[in-house]
């Protein structure tokens, strides 16, 4: 009953801890930024996409991580452009194994569209709009979409001009990006057991001997708790992150296995 209590005044502090964040400048602070553009000069015509990933520290420093400048062939759509920019920082993101992001870009329609406020009637659109759709489901900490000025996307933009006067595709990764030195340790751990399947994570629960869940979220908090050394560590794991409901329900619940693991540990020693 107390852990219980003790968990619930957790949650509710994070939650009012997380509105107060996203009603001030921090909400963008440890962030993964991503920033899309695309054109077509003729609409159809030659086509080109440009991504940049960046990374906003704490104190509103950017560092530049990662940027591609895509040629899309000589019969694309603006829009299609568009989409393939977002598309494109979607799937590295993911592949590195960051688990939230915040995507900006100047196409009002793009945005409005994957926020569910414009319908997508465009049948070229549909499938890379359903691509964006399934890519956003696979950040256990979501994706918020930002639609904002030509002038603040700039280098989307030169990426995507590039691209276009090329004819061809090009890449560009940081040591930074390479490393993955700019994500926290905690970030990692839950991202690399988020993205597993729920048969590899009762398979790898089994391994360890410890015990194991029907749904993903206990499995994973299960795992978390057999990992992270002390109390303390998860505490503040809370009380520093700007988590998402999943994620807050996820450490809770590592800490608490990881507490009820000791206690076993101890019963046994006995």
């Amino acid at each position: 009953r107390a852990m219980a209590c003790w968990l619930g005044r957790t949650l509710l502090s994070a939650c009012r801890a997380g509105r107060q964040l996203c009603s001030s400048s921090k909400q963008f602070e440890n962030q993964v930024w991503i920033f899309f553009d695309g054109g077509s000069r003729g609409n159809p015509g030659r086509g080109g996409s440009g991504t940049e990933i960046t990374f906003r520290g704490r104190n509103g420093e950017h560092k530049a991580l990662w940027a591609s400048s895509q040629y899309l062939g000589e019969s694309v759509t603006n829009n299609e452009a568009e989409y393939h920019g977002l598309v494109v920082g979607l799937e590295e993101a993911r592949k590195k194994g960051i688990e939230g992001v915040v995507v900006f870009g100047d196409s009002q329609l793009v945005i409005e569209q994957l926020l569910g406020n414009y319908k997508v009637h465009a049948k070229n659109l549909k499938p890379i709009w359903a691509k964006a759709v399934r890519l956003k489901k696979q950040f256990p900490a979501g994706v918020s979409l930002m639609h904002i000025d030509r002038d603040k996307n700039q280098r989307a933009d030169q990426l995507a001009n590039e691209a276009m006067d090329r004819g061809c595709s090009e890449e560009y990764a940081t040591e930074l990006w390479d490393s993955g030195a700019f994500l926290p340790k905690d970030c990692i751990q839950l991202s690399q057991y988020w993205t597993m399947g729920v048969k590899k994570l009762k398979e790898e629960c089994k391994k360890r001997k410890l015990p194991y869940y029907s749904s993903k979220q206990d499995l994973v908090a299960t795992i978390l708790a057999s990992e992270i050394e002390c109390d303390e560590d998860l505490v503040r794991l809370l009380e520093q992150k700007n988590w998402s409901t999943s994620e807050l329900l996820v450490h809770c619940k590592a800490l608490e296995r990881r507490r009820a693991l000791h206690e076993q540990d101890q019963d046994d020693r006995r």
